[in-house]
Order: structure tokens, then sequence, then C-alpha cells
């Protein structure tokens, strides 16, 4: 991505941090729209948003496209983040008898723990794969 978009300097730094801004602004009022819209709803809007976004974003062929994408990428994923840990937390509790949610919930943190340690040598192989199938 960095040769194709000819990200030089500050320019991927720049890429990566753009995210954080519309996702720390849009954190609360997901929340309240989590409220307004039944969490049956508006959840697996987002979810749709955030996977179109992320699916689209292999079309994009500027640094503009990018920053672009970003932005709606923080804004999708700011209802995702923000709120899944409360709703997970809670619907363990609907699903699960007091004897079991402590090591259910403690599956979940420690599987998005592993999921991010992971996630970072995941793309670097795929970085350096080059287009090339195994």
């Amino acid at each position: 991505m960095a040769k194709d978009l000819n990200l030089v300097g500050l320019k991927y730094n720049i890429a990566a941090a753009v995210f954080f801004i519309p996702y720390s602004l849009a954190e609360v009022p997901s929340n309240i729209a989590l409220k307004l819209y039944r969490p049956s709803r508006w959840i697996p809007s987002i979810m749709v948003a955030w996977g179109l976004i992320m699916t689209l974003m292999c079309l994009v062929n500027s640094y503009k496209g990018l920053i672009t994408a970003r932005v709606f990428l923080g804004l999708s994923e700011a209802g995702l983040f923000a709120g899944k840990f409360i709703r997970v937390t809670y619907y363990i509790s609907l699903w699960y008898p007091r004897s079991e949610r402590a090591m259910r919930v403690a599956i979940f943190f420690s599987a998005a723990s592993v999921a991010g340690a992971f996630g970072g040598l995941l793309a670097y192989g795929i970085e350096k794969m080059e287009g090339q199938v195994f």
C-alpha cells in the first residue's frame, strides 16, 4: 500500500491516525443511537457499513481516497468497539447461568487480546506475499 499510493514521509502515519478522530467523536452518538434504534437493528447496520468500507478500501488509488476511507472507517467502527464489551457481557448474562458467566467473559476478553496480538503478524505475512498465492 505504501508503495502503490506513494506514501512518503508522514503520509502513512497521518492516514493511520486520521481514523481515531471520527472514531473518538462518534463513540457517544453511536451508543445513543444504540438505545434509540434497538441493538438488533443498530449493530448489524454498522457491521454491514464497516464491512462494506473495509471491502471497498481495495479500490483506493490515491492518498485522498485513503484518508476519506479511513475517516468513514472510523465513523463506522466507533459503534462496534465502544459498547461491544458492555453488550457482550450483558448478552452472556442472559444466556448463561451465573456459575458459567465469569469463564465466558474471560474467554471473550482473552480472544480479543489474542486476536490483537496476532493481527499485526498476519498483516506482515500478507504484505510479504506481494500478490502471490501459495
